[in-house]
């Protein structure tokens, strides 16, 4: 092989190379939507001394600012569904909070995600409600009032497009509440967000 024909080559293999390591460190392009949410909106429920559900009364706590949603996100990419939650207050010593955020496509198929946190498990956990299973990935980043899940597309089966919406709960007592506050996304009486489509 000549001089010119090896260089040649080694261009070649390089070129190769590099757009392999293009390839793994660009992202995949994802479709996004974020939205504000209002804030002050958060409800408190208080049920009576017995936790009878049947029996509650429920009022605007427009001071609360812990649980209290401003912003959602989703970002879709084709092989995973990242969720991101801003909150005016996000405290570390809270109660037990769950967030629901459920997942709607293909006219009316559903799912939920849940994320939990609580005394003695701050970094919380995680999962999928139709598969427990399913390598569900959060962050609870109390520093910055934020909550991130991540869920992988194939465990819905890679839908084209998708919406969301996702409800805040925090209460005293995991198994026989005195009260819990709520607040949910979007709001002003709509069910989800708009369609967000996969990247």
């Amino acid at each position: 092989m000549t001089t010119r024909a090896r260089n040649s080559a080694a261009v070649a293999a390089l070129g190769i190379v590099l757009a392999l390591v293009g390839a793994v460190l660009t992202p995949a392009h994802a479709d996004t939507g974020a939205w504000p949410d209002r804030t002050g909106d958060v409800r408190r429920t208080t049920f009576d001394g017995s936790g009878d559900t049947t029996t509650q009364t429920t009022s605007l706590v427009p001071k609360r600012k812990q649980g209290d949603l401003r912003s959602y996100r989703v970002s879709y990419a084709p092989e995973r569904i990242r969720m991101t939650l801003g909150f005016r207050d996000l405290r570390r010593k809270a109660g037990h909070v769950w967030v629901v955020a459920g997942l709607r496509w293909g006219g009316d198929r559903f799912d939920e995600v849940t994320l939990e946190t609580g005394p003695g498990n701050r970094r919380g956990r995680s999962l999928l409600e139709s598969d427990p299973t399913c390598a569900v990935q959060h962050r609870v980043d109390y520093g910055r009032n934020r909550m991130t899940i991540v869920l992988p597309a194939r465990c819905l089966e890679r839908p084209d497009r998708l919406r969301f919406r996702v409800s805040v709960h925090e209460t005293d007592d995991r198994e026989d509440p005195s009260y819990f506050f709520k607040d949910t996304a979007p709001g002003a009486g709509k069910r989800w967000s708009p369609h967000v489509d996969r990247g």
